[in-house]
């Protein structure tokens, strides 16, 4: 895979293309081209390890591609222009309360302690 290049600019390409792939599929160009949906075959394949790795690389332009391929992970534009239009509203600048009523099996929550952030999420995205 060309996101664990020697080749710098490999690493670059290979960060941006997943940023726009992942921007893509929250507009929903995606949703027909696919049986099983992307993001979360894309986090079964390693992309949060492969983000997490770009984020240490001591080369600028590898951690901002990284990160904007993370940005495209976990926000929505449609929410972020939501959440600037409620902003002027009385108290539009306090965030609603979005707990989740997630019940984990005895299982996982015996081994939650043990788990590293990526298996964590990954349980968290397979329960929704």
């Amino acid at each position: 895979m060309l996101g664990r290049s020697s080749k710098l600019q490999q690493r670059v390409l290979a960060l941006n293309t997943l940023a726009k792939v992942l921007e893509n599929t929250r507009l929903g160009i995606f949703d027909s081209c696919f049986e099983a949906p992307l993001v979360p075959t894309l986090l079964d394949s390693g992309l949060l390890m492969l983000l997490r790795f770009s984020l240490d690389d001591n080369t600028p332009a590898v951690v901002a591609a990284a990160l904007v391929a993370f940005s495209r992970l976990i926000s929505s534009p449609f929410d972020e222009t939501c959440l600037e239009r409620c902003y002027g509203w009385h108290s539009g600048e306090v965030q609603p309360n979005l707990c989740s009523r997630v019940q984990m099996d005895s299982t996982d929550q015996e081994q939650e302690a043990e788990m590293k952030d990526n298996e964590i999420v990954l349980t968290f995205i397979k329960i929704h």
